[in-house]
């Protein structure tokens, strides 16, 4: 049942003087609250902000409600009937055609005389097993047998060697030759890195030895004497040394201007004589062995210590 177009005009006006009104409201609104953004406490402009947004959501979610789609319409398809072909008219001298064969458009073409029935072919019984003709019998050629030769002694007949494969044991193999190759290469990164290495400490050390040797060493006085024009004053001390003694010479430098050189002695230990072998105080008697130094050693347990020797008996 539709309504009435007069009915409806007055509600689309409606609707559209109610969000004209919301419009205007939200407008104004948003004036005022700019306005007075700054005079106004956070109370009231909180408000403000709320009628708002309450404002822009009556615009965004009311309105005029959409158009109906029209329904679409269900086309019934009526099935065919079907035409009931009437029965050919037999004519004196036309041609019968069955109800098979398939119509085609003949207008405008000669009609093709109909193909003539294939003749049905005929059935040749086959030759019986006894008509056969029987080929003559050949003699069966027997293999001849190789004669082996006598092999001479010492000599061995090579056998054929079949070898089996399984594929566990090649996987295995396979898993230990990449393993085998792994480790040689990490053995040649490892044997690289560590020559790098001692290479690498060998030039610090080196560095370092000569940085303590250049410290160490200092100033060449002695060079720096020998040069003519140098231009410094020599203090020697003392001024008369003794020549007899070999001497050792050092360099000091008092000022940009004045070295010292100090002569000093060098005096050279001599070596002492080896003291003569003391003097045995109970020598052994004449035809015995000599005797030994005392020792901390021990006698054997369950022994008494042993005497001292007796005393050499002299003559008198």
């Amino acid at each position: 049942m539709k309504a009435h177009p007069l009915l409806s005009g007055a509600g689309d006006n409606v609707a559209s003087l109610t969000r004209m009104i919301n419009w205007a409201a939200l407008i104004v609104g948003t004036g005022l609250f700019l306005m007075f953004q700054g005079e106004v406490d956070l109370p009231p402009r909180i408000a403000g902000a709320t009628v708002l947004l309450a404002l822009a959501s009556l615009l965004i979610f009311t309105g005029r409600s959409p158009i109906p789609k029209p329904p679409e319409k269900a086309y019934d398809e009526s099935e065919e009937e079907e035409t009931e072909i009437p029965a050919p008219v037999v004519v004196e001298g036309a041609v019968e055609i069955p109800q098979d064969v398939e119509m085609t458009r003949t207008r405008g073409r000669k009609q093709a005389p109909p193909m003539p029935t294939p003749p049905s072919p005929v059935i040749i019984p086959p030759p019986s097993a006894a008509d056969l003709p029987i080929p003559p019998s050949t003699p069966s050629q027997q293999p001849e047998q190789q004669t082996m030769e006598p092999l001479p002694e010492g000599t061995t007949v090579a056998q054929r060697y079949v070898a089996s494969g399984d594929a566990e044991s090649e996987q295995e193999s396979e898993i230990e030759q990449h393993v085998a190759r792994e480790r040689e290469r990490r053995a040649e990164i490892l044997s690289g890195i560590e020559r790098e290495r001692r290479m690498r400490l060998a030039e610090r050390r080196a560095a370092k030895a000569r940085m303590w040797s250049e410290v160490e060493d200092g100033e060449d006085l002695a060079k720096l004497l020998k040069e003519e024009g140098h231009g410094l004053t020599l203090y020697e001390e003392p001024e008369n040394p003794d020549k007899g003694t070999p001497l050792g010479i050092s360099y000091v430098r008092i000022d940009d201007e004045r070295i010292l050189m100090v002569k000093s002695p060098l005096y050279i230990p001599e070596k002492e004589a080896p003291a003569e072998d003391e003097q045995i105080a109970n020598p052994p008697p004449p035809g015995m062995p000599p005797l030994l130094p005392p020792s901390d050693i021990p006698p054997p347990p369950g022994m008494p210590p042993l005497p001292f020797p007796p005393p050499p008996v002299s003559e008198d």
